[in-house]
């Protein structure tokens, strides 16, 4: 079991307002409210709710619940009745997920359930940090070779009503949209040929047999999406797999 406290305050924001989406009130994604609660990792997040959903109707209309009936029903559906994507399965089998964090809100009419999945990949010794333009991370990777390091972004979240929650294109969410990676710095007497307008080449970039890394580039260019969200997104090389290792989330405002 995890100890990050997003699944919590996410599985309160469903509870208090009536809704079930991936995106809270607040208009955070799971990944920025898993940074905002100190998580340093990767994480996704299922999300579930029953019972009764209009605070304007009789709750006497609805029975009671049965606590622990409800949460097997709803894990169940998570694990058997999930398609076409399985998304909610998916994340319960990742091999990749080795923590969880639980949320779990209810009362004798309702029910909300939230699990966040967390891997356990980089102990950081220097977490993404932003000063000025200069991005800097520093730390050891614990499974697998640092791959890539891309830079995501979302514009400032904004707050989101219930019945927007519920109505609109909230029940999923992805990273935002990429705006910038960094890439090593040649060998000496060796240049890129070519790179993407989004690549950045770092100032440093030092890596070891133990997975030890320390990274440093200026992203003045990739910070010119203004104020918002940016992203830092790690990969790593496992066996024949790449897999995200991290999504550090810094507010730019």
């Amino acid at each position: 079991m995890g100890s990050n406290a997003a699944a919590l305050s996410h599985a309160q924001d469903m509870f208090d307002n009536y809704f079930v989406a991936h995106w809270g009130t607040n208009g955070l994604k799971p990944y920025i409210r898993y940074t905002i609660s100190g998580g340093l990792n990767y994480e996704m997040e299922n999300s579930a709710y029953t019972g009764w959903y209009d605070p304007a109707e009789d709750e006497s209309k609805y029975g009671d619940l049965d606590i622990k009936q409800a949460l097997y029903d709803l894990q169940y559906a998570m694990m058997n009745d999930d398609g076409p994507t399985w998304g909610h399965r998916n994340n319960i089998i990742n091999k990749y997920h080795d923590k969880v964090n639980m949320g779990i809100v209810y009362d004798d009419k309702r029910l909300a359930l939230v699990q966040q999945f967390e891997g356990n990949f980089i102990e950081y010794f220097e977490p993404p940090s932003i000063s000025g333009s200069t991005l800097t991370i520093g730390g050891s990777i614990l499974e697998g070779k640092l791959k890539s390091v891309n830079i995501c972004f979302d514009e400032l979240p904004v707050p989101l009503t219930p019945d927007e929650l519920l109505n609109g294109p909230y029940h999923s969410y992805s990273l935002g949209g990429r705006v910038g990676y960094v890439v090593s710095p040649p060998p000496p007497g060796q240049y890129y040929s070519s790179l993407s307008p989004e690549a950045v080449v770092a100032d440093l970039w030092e890596t070891n047999d133990r997975g030890q890394f320390m990274i440093s580039a200026d992203i003045s260019e990739t910070l010119a999406q203004g104020k918002g969200v940016y992203t830092i997104v790690i990969y790593a090389d496992c066996g024949e797999e790449t897999v995200q290792i991290t999504n550090y989330s810094i507010s730019i405002e």
